[in-house]
Formats: C-alpha cells, structure tokens, sequence
C-alpha cells in the first residue's frame, strides 16, 4: 500500500509537470507583439485536458504559416470552459460531452440560456470511463449484485456520487441497498479498497490509467462490466456520456472486455470561428496523432479511424 500511495503522489506531481510543460504559449517564441488567431480554454492546468490542448497549441505553432499564434487559456472545469467560449474570451474549448450537451440543449447550469445553435465540434479525443471495482474474492458479476456490500461512490453531491447513483438507479438500486463508505476522493477509494476495508468502489477515469492498472496489479480487485440493457438507459439518461470498452489486458490480469460507459474530451468551437484557424487546428491533430498519443498513457488508443463519435452536435461545417 506504502508504494501505491508513493505512485499516486507521483501522478499528481507527473499531471503538474505536464500541465505545465504544455504552455500556456507553446512552440514559437518571438519578442514582437503575437497575434493569438487560437485560444483554447483547456481546463486545469493540472488535468488532462490542459495538457492536450497545450500540446495541439505546440503542434499548430510550428506548422502554420500566419502571424497569430496559439494559447491554451486555464479553466476550473469543463463548464467554465464553456462559458470562456460564450463569453468570447477564447474561441475554442476543450470540455467533457456530458456538459457540451447541457451547454447545446440548454439544461443544468445554462436552463437560463436556453439551447445554443452555434456550438460546433471539431473533434473528439480521449474518454473517461466508469469503472466498478470490487473484491476479487466476492460472488459479484453484475451491478445487482453490489446490493448489501460497502461501496464508495463519493461525498454526496460530488459528480462522482452523481454518477454513481445514476449507475445503480439504472440496475434498479438506491444508495439504500448498499453499505456505503463515502470517503471523499478517489484516491482514498482505491486506498480502501486495497486495503479491504470496503467492498468496492465505482470511479470515473481516463483509460488506460496507471492507477488502476497499479490497482489490479497490487490488490485483490475485478472489474465488472455494465450489460446492453444498463448502457443503453444510462446513455439514454445520462446525455453526452457513451459507450466505453475497455479492450481485455488493458489492464494487468484483466481477461475480458469491460463494457461501460464514459465521456468524450471534446474540442469544440462556435460557428463565427475563423474557418482557416478551424482548419489549421484540425490539420495539425491529424498529421502529429502518432506523436500525440505517444505524449500521456491514457491516449494511447486514439486514432484516426475512432477519433470521431456519434455525439449529437454539428461539426463545424467548411462549406
């Protein structure tokens, strides 16, 4: 537990430092005034999504030939992004799809502006999935069975909570069948969870992730997959979240896929935006994708041929 605890420390200083080494100005350096023609609101400079636009700035930089220049723009969270794009302060944002879709058709934090029309998606990139983690040594196989078992699924009202409780409510549970733990972050979930203190514990990750990976190597764990019937409600409740299959040995000692469900990171723009800037930006994901994937573990199986998802929002159109 004593080297999972020190690897998890690692990670968060390892998102620092590629938060961070993706810059705010990545690529070009130049003493004149620069003319940024791509600001992208790219969410904490500790997470993922920070370091992936940091990354798109550095490869748009150094392969277009105009005078502006990119700049990824720090946000709290997806729907700050969101907002930073609205409010014309960058003209791209880098957000989760289950809060693209609140920002389109107007619901949750943006009830009071109706639907938007003129969000646009260029592309969509990484996905974090629901994970279900319990005792290798329990009779569990399916998400009723969790019924009567300690699980953690966070502090109330936290998004993983939310989450988590969509997930039972789907396979016919409430947090009253259940013993619950909520411990707070995910962190002391898995703490616990190797520890055996709790039963299990259901997460929201980017995959592949080498916590968990270190998870399923170190501690007596599972993973339990959703069925047909509980993707398709919860997707269907739950809009901008997806299918997710987590390819078998994705994970040490995993032998089957694990069927679940997640959201997209997506780059999205508005339809005012400079068609050449769209463009340019597009071009530069598709000729570096090789190199991009190769920059964090958790992108390692984005390619060209799955890049793009059947998310319910317009592509920017060139026409």
């Amino acid at each position: 537990m004593k080297n999972l605890n020190n690897f998890v420390k690692l990670l968060c200083c390892l998102s620092f430092i590629c938060g961070f080494n993706s810059p705010a100005l990545a690529g070009k350096s130049s003493v004149k005034q620069i003319n940024h023609d791509v600001i992208i609101a790219g969410g904490n400079p500790f997470g993922l999504r920070y370091s992936q636009s940091g990354k798109i700035c550095y490869y748009y930089n150094n392969e277009k030939n105009t005078d502006g220049d990119c700049l990824v723009y720090p946000s709290s969270n997806s729907g700050d992004a969101i907002d930073l794009l609205q409010q014309g302060k960058a003209n791209f944002a880098m957000v989760q799809t289950d809060w693209l879709m609140h920002a389109k058709d107007g619901t949750s934090r943006y009830s009071k502006y109706g639907q938007n029309n003129t969000i646009r998606l260029v592309t969509t990139l990484s996905i974090e999935s629901v994970i279900v983690a319990v005792n290798k040594d329990l009779n569990v196989n399916n998400l009723n069975d969790l019924k009567n078992l300690k699980i953690d699924i966070g502090k109330d009202n936290t998004y993983r909570n939310i989450i988590s409780l969509g997930l039972l409510d789907i396979a016919g549970l409430d947090k009253n069948d259940l013993k619950l733990s909520l411990n707070g972050t995910q962190d002391e979930a898995i703490d616990s969870v190797c520890k055996g203190s709790i039963d299990g514990a259901i997460f929201i990750l980017p995959n592949p992730n080498p916590i968990v990976d270190m998870m399923s190597a170190q501690c007596n764990v599972k993973f339990i997959s959703l069925n047909k019937s509980e993707v398709k409600n919860f997707t269907k409740q739950y809009k901008g979240f997806y299918k997710s299959t987590i390819p078998s040995q994705t994970y040490w000692a995993q032998e089957s896929d694990i069927q679940t469900v997640g959201v997209y990171t997506a780059l999205i723009t508005t339809i005012d935006t400079d068609k050449k800037s769209v463009h340019s930006l597009r071009e530069s994901i598709a000729n570096n994708i090789d190199n991009f994937v190769k920059t964090h573990p958790m992108l390692y199986n984005i390619n060209l041929s799955n890049i793009n998802t059947d998310i319910n929002v317009k592509y920017y159109d060139f026409d």
